[in-house]
């Protein structure tokens, strides 16, 4: 396969994206790419085009990690490789999630790992059928493979740009052909990145 790039924007800067999904240059000028979708509130506000990008560049991550293991509360490393992504995202940030797609960005599988624990309730719009985060993987949230996450398995960042690497024990998803697409929220809406494939 030839080595492609793309252009992503996120949060008003163009980054320039390897085919492995590394980020392998940013512009902090704006750009006319449009690489998120608002996908409404933890109410179920309907679909559409938000116009600007809160989840931008991601892939597999060159290096995978071992961060977390395989349930809501797993922040410990467990012996086996996670599937391991590298996203840029545009904070503020109150939660993340990483759902696997078909091709063009619909849910397939019910495969979730997020950030969303314990009883907090888990959006519709992410088209996944779990109610709460205690019925989902936690979702490693790290810079440097240290992760963010605070005990409880929830993440916080700042307003800003956060390149960040996002862990998710492996259920059998992370293989080649698989899509995947990134979920950040803010202030109760959930923004989704593009659509990526392992």
């Amino acid at each position: 396969m030839p080595n492609r790039t793309r252009l992503v924007s996120f949060g008003g800067a163009a980054v320039l994206v390897a085919c492995s999904g590394s980020v392998v240059a940013v512009d902090g000028g704006p750009t006319d790419a449009a690489t998120s979708t608002d996908v409404g509130t933890n109410d179920s506000a309907p679909l559409g085009d938000s116009g600007s990008a809160d989840s931008g560049s991601t892939g597999k991550a060159p290096q995978q990690l071992d961060l977390v293991g395989k349930s809501d509360t797993a922040l410990a490393p467990d012996g086996l490789v996670d599937g391991t992504v590298i996203t840029t995202l545009s904070g503020p940030i109150d939660a993340i999630a990483l759902v696997t797609t078909d091709a063009s960005g619909a849910s397939t599988a019910s495969q979730i790992w997020d950030t969303v624990t314990g009883a907090d309730a888990i959006s519709k719009d992410l088209g996944v059928p779990f109610a709460l985060g205690s019925q989902t993987w936690i979702l490693g949230v790290s810079k440097s493979g240290v992760l963010l996450n605070d005990k409880a398995g929830h993440v916080s960042l700042p307003a800003g740009v956060h390149q960040v690497e996002l862990t998710g024990s492996d259920s059998g998803f992370f293989k080649t052909g698989q899509h995947f697409r990134v979920y950040s929220r803010s202030a109760d809406k959930w923004l989704a990145g593009p659509v990526f494939t392992w």
